[in-house]
C-alpha cells in the first residue's frame, strides 16, 4: 500500500543528494543522487554534449568520467584543450568502435570507481548502445527501453549516477 510505502520511506535517512550550485538547475532537478540514471535527449546539434561537459563540470566533486562512444576521447580532449576548455576525465575504448554493449559499460564503470573513486558516470550517446541478439529485430522503443533498464540497473549495482545522452530524430509532420 502507499501509505506504507511511504511510511517507510518517511522513516528512512534521507537519501545523499548532489547540488550543482546552479540555484535553478537544483530547484528543478532536486540535485542528482546516486543510483539515478538521468537521460537528456535532443535533436542533432542542440547542444547535448556541451550540457553534458558543462554538468560534469559542476559536479566536479563527484570525479565524473565521460564515456564518449560518439567522438573518440583524443578528439574531445583535443577540442577541449584548444579552445582552453574544462577537460574531463574519459575512458573510451582505444579503437574507435561503432557500438558497445552494456557489459563493456559496466567494465567502464568498474574502472573508473576503482582509478577515480568516480561517482558520476556519463554517456555519449544512447545510439552507440548495443541492446544485443534477443531483440534486434524487435520494434525501435521496445529495444531503447532494454537500453535504459540495462544502464539503470548499472546505476543501482555501482551506487554511481549515470547520465545518458540521447540523440532524438526529428519526424515530419504529414
Amino acid at each position: 500500500w502507499s501509505t506504507d510505502t511511504l511510511e517507510e520511506i518517511r522513516n528512512k535517512p534521507k537519501r545523499e543528494t548532489h547540488k550543482s550550485g546552479v540555484k535553478e538547475f537544483d530547484d528543478l532537478t532536486g540535485g542528482l543522487r546516486p543510483q539515478q540514471m538521468v537521460g537528456v535527449g535532443a535533436q542533432s546539434g542542440h547542444g547535448k554534449t556541451a550540457f553534458g561537459l558543462w554538468l560534469l563540470k559542476q559536479y566536479e566533486s563527484l570525479n565524473p568520467v565521460l564515456l564518449p562512444l560518439e567522438q573518440s576521447s583524443e578528439e574531445l580532449i583535443e577540442q577541449r584543450d584548444e579552445n582552453g576548455q574544462f577537460v574531463p576525465k574519459y575512458l573510451s575504448p582505444k579503437k574507435h568502435s561503432a557500438f558497445v554493449n552494456p557489459d563493456w559499460i559496466e567494465e567502464r564503470i568498474v574502472e573508473a570507481i576503482a582509478k577515480y573513486n568516480s561517482q558520476l558516470i556519463m554517456l555519449d550517446h544512447m545510439g552507440y548502445i548495443e541492446d544485443g541478439e534477443d531483440y534486434r529485430r524487435e520494434a525501435e522503443p521496445l529495444r531503447i527501453e532494454k537500453k535504459l533498464q540495462a544502464i539503470k540497473h548499472l546505476a543501482i549495482k555501482w551506487n554511481v549516477t549515470i547520465v545518458i545522452l540521447i540523440q532524438l530524430t526529428h519526424l515530419e509532420e504529414e
